[in-house]
């Protein structure tokens, strides 16, 4: 076993072991002695043989203890030894202590140990925390913000920063957490100012003037202008202080209130002048073909003339005909023009001849349909039999009709009587054919009543002789027009070929004619045509009852494709007789002309075509007022906003929505004066919350709340529209009630006694150390269920 030796020790070698032969040493027998050093100046005596040997093990020893002897330890950000380290190594055992840099502090003792040649903290492993500073301070009109550090300690770092229309005065925008506390006072900022203003002498300040003509104006002051005498504002009547400290801008000027009128297009000024005054009224006339945008008269404002001094084409925009349509529609149409309307089945043009004419008034005669009797109709197969009666009948009168030879009417009878209902006779005026049961074919008969008719759509069953088989195993046939289908047919029991079929609007890929038991062959139906499955390419099989499916190619319709509508189905192929229902796409709507949402599949393909038409709605009027966007048609869901003119108030809705029924909400009216509201208006189980006044003026809000057990319908908010409120709550007893409030995670309720909370009750809430509340902290019952907050976040621990 290797011993170690620390530094300053040497061995010292027994007699006994001197006397032993060669240079082995026997390292149980030395004995550890702290080392002499020589006298300086003396020389050093070797000596050989066995004191050879102790000089050189003495020399190996001291090597080792250097091995695990430390450098000078690191640097410590926080700590600082409290020795002086000037030395180059230090023993193995060698304990520094330290303590902390100034801004630190320490709960327990730090010291650091050489082991083996590497320093070691022994425990406590506690650091040097940063000393607290507590909070910076709040400053009036500013926030800080935590920039450097996590919390406020030794080494943090805050930046104040003013508030929005502030400005700092302090020379420094921070303060630094150092050993002795928070460096620089806490910042102060000052609202900012606008200069004074000097209004000309015919300029007066209606709002906002100082009481001393030097006085600076602080941000947000707003001044509102006015002139004196019969003069105009020429510039901004209203400026504002801005967050900067400088003018929205220039103060306006008065100048004469006058009006110009030179030149009117497409139109004419009626005892025109050079120049108009205050309060002058101008006419004119609009030329033929053209009319007043506005009305036939402007007066002159200070802001200009009330009403546009404008002429327009006259234009007629294409009406929606209930019950019918129009002959060639168009976006618009001019002075002048005519249109035709063609009124639906059943209804009839409501004036003499089918023609309107666009005038300046609108469309003359309005194009309008009514609704009529029933009118003649050509039966297929048959026909009415009152030829000289006067038609359209009236609703509620009946004719009469009869089929030709070979064709029942549906109750199958040969006359039949027909009542005119909603303008449609029922029943329907419509003969069938009738198929003879006593059909004779090979090796079969039908089975039928002999007093009995067979017409479209009746279904019988047919019998085989003895030995014979229904082909394909089908023995029921149904009546068609074409007589019965499929074709009855008996088959013998055995047959060992197929013979190629004639198959109608198809083809057999084989040429082959004749084919062997369970053989395959495959044909194509022509363009339009499919198989019952839909197919337009098949298998059949020939087996000994024939062909098995057998051979059909049917006319059918595929789905057809979209355009502004689109088919609720995910079927591809269709029969005749199917129909679809289709929707138009958004922004559309069925054309006026269109009985109802279907198309059939018929032999001619899809009928009738599917047709939706763009919703639009026509530019709303805004009497002594403007509309923004100016467009001759709105498609759906655009939106119109409306401005009154100087002078004038906007009663209704600042905006509308183009819809499928016009617009929504109603246009506003502009009103030169409008009413006050007097007094807060009575609603049942409800209180206002804002303050009472003698007088609310248009425009000003309020906001309503119910009493504990009674539910809002309605907003919350009312205005005071022309004297009147508007939109009026209402407050209904809610029956619903809560139970106790449920506990929420990292937070608890107070003061909980009832099992029983009505409609609008409340309950505090808390959260728990280390967590805040989000929000408001009441709990509310509403209609039988509690709205709770939520306690998030962990809040940092600040020592003050």
């Amino acid at each position: 076993m290797k011993k170690k030796l620390k530094v300053g020790y040497s061995l010292e070698q027994s007699e006994e072991a001197k006397s032993k032969r060669g240079f082995e040493t026997n390292l149980g027998s030395l004995a550890v002695t702290g080392q002499k050093c020589p006298v300086p100046g003396s020389g050093m005596i070797f000596h050989f043989l066995g004191y050879t040997v102790l000089v050189l093990l003495l020399a190996c020893f001291t090597a080792v203890a250097a091995e695990n002897a430390c450098g000078p330890p690191a640097r410590r950000e926080r700590e600082q030894p409290m020795e002086e380290l000037t030395a180059e190594t230090y023993e193995h055992g060698h304990i520094i202590s330290y303590k902390c840099r100034p801004g630190y502090a320490k709960a327990w003792p730090i010291k650091l140990q050489c082991n083996d040649g590497v320093w070691q903290r022994l425990p406590p492993t506690k650091n040097c925390t940063g000393k607290s500073c507590g909070s910076p301070g709040d400053s009036d009109f500013a926030s800080f913000e935590l920039t450097q550090g996590e919390d406020f300690t030794f080494g943090a770092r805050v930046v104040y920063k003013c508030h929005e229309g502030y400005k700092m005065l302090s020379q420094h925008n921070y303060r630094d957490c150092r050993a002795n506390g928070w460096t620089n006072e806490v910042p102060h900022c000052e609202i900012n100012k606008c200069p004074p203003i000097a209004p000309a002498g015919n300029v007066r300040i209606i709002q906002g003037a100082k009481s001393q003509m030097n006085e600076d104006f602080s941000s947000g002051d707003l001044v509102i202008f006015g002139c004196i005498g019969k003069l105009k504002i020429k510039g901004a009547n209203k400026i504002t202080c801005t967050a900067d400290g400088t003018w929205s801008a220039p103060v306006p000027e008065c100048i004469e209130i006058t009006c110009q009128a030179d030149y009117i297009e497409n139109g004419n000024v009626l005892s025109p002048k050079i120049t108009y005054k205050e309060g002058e009224r101008i006419r004119f006339s609009c030329n033929e073909g053209y009319s007043h945008v506005d009305r036939q008269d402007a007066l002159c404002t200070e802001t200009g003339w009330g009403t546009k001094l404008q002429c327009e084409e006259i234009k007629c925009f294409p009406p929606e005909v209930t019950n019918g349509y129009l002959q060639y529609r168009r976006d618009h149409y001019m002075y002048n023009d005519e249109i035709e309307t063609i009124c639906n089945e059943g209804f009839v043009f409501g004036s003499p001849g089918k023609v309107s004419k666009c005038t300046a008034t609108g469309w003359h005669p309005p194009p309008v349909c009514k609704r009529k009797g029933c009118d003649y109709i050509r039966i297929e197969n048959g026909r009415m039999a009152e030829q000289h009666r006067q038609f359209p009948i009236w609703e509620g009168q009946s004719i009469q009709f009869y089929c030709y030879d070979g064709y029942l009417s549906k109750d199958k009878q040969t006359w039949q009587t027909a009542r005119c209902i909603n303008s449609r006779y029922d029943p329907e005026p419509k003969c069938f054919k009738i198929c003879d049961p006593a059909q004779r074919f090979h090796y079969g008969r039908i089975i039928y009543h002999y007093w009995s008719y067979y017409i479209e759509g009746d279904n019988v069953t047919f019998h085989c002789d003895m030995g014979y088989s229904p082909a394909n195993q089908q023995s029921s046939i149904t009546c068609t027009k074409k007589g019965w289908s499929p074709a009855p047919r008996c088959i013998p029991p055995v047959e060992h070929t197929c013979t190629k079929v004639s198959l109608s609007h198809g083809n057999f890929g084989s040429q082959q004619q004749s084919f062997q038991i369970n053989a395959k062959a495959k044909y194509i139906c022509h363009d339009g045509y499919t198989t019952s499955k839909g197919e337009t390419e098949a298998e059949t099989q020939c087996l000994k009852e024939g062909w098995s499916p057998e051979p059909e190619c049917i006319k059918t319709c595929l789905k057809p494709p979209e355009g502004d509508f689109i088919f609720n189905t995910t079927k591809s192929v269709f029969f005749p007789g199917d129909k679809l229902h289709y929707e138009c796409k958004e922004g559309f709507e069925i054309t006026k002309n269109t009985i109802d949402d279907t198309v059939a599949c018929t032999e001619k393909g899809w009928e009738p075509t599917p047709s939706c038409e763009a919703i639009v709605c026509n530019t709303p009027f805004l009497e002594n007022g403007t509309i923004e966007p100016r467009e001759d048609i709105f498609h759906h869901k655009m939106v119109v906003h409306f401005k009154c003119d100087e002078e004038f108030t906007r009663v209704g809705s600042e905006s509308a929505q183009c819809y499928h029924f016009g617009w929504s909400p109603q246009p506003p009216i502009c009103k030169e004066n409008v009413k006050p509201c007097r007094a807060i208006p009575i609603i049942s189980n409800a209180i206002v919350t804002d303050e009472p006044k003698p007088v609310f003026q248009h425009g000003d809000r309020l906001e309503v709340q119910c009493e504990i057990s009674f539910a809002l319908y309605g907003s919350k908010i009312i205005e005071c529209v022309d004297g009147d409120w508007a939109p009026l709550p209402s407050c209904k007893e809610e029956i619903k009630t809560c139970g106790r409030p449920s506990t929420i995670k990292n937070g608890y309720f107070l003061n909980v006694k009832s099992s029983i909370y009505r409609h609008g009750d409340t309950v505090e809430y808390r959260c728990t150390q280390q967590h805040s509340i989000i929000e408001t902290n009441l709990a509310k019952c509403l209609h039988g269920q509690w709205e709770v907050p939520s306690c998030l976040g962990k809040l940092i621990n600040l020592q003050k």
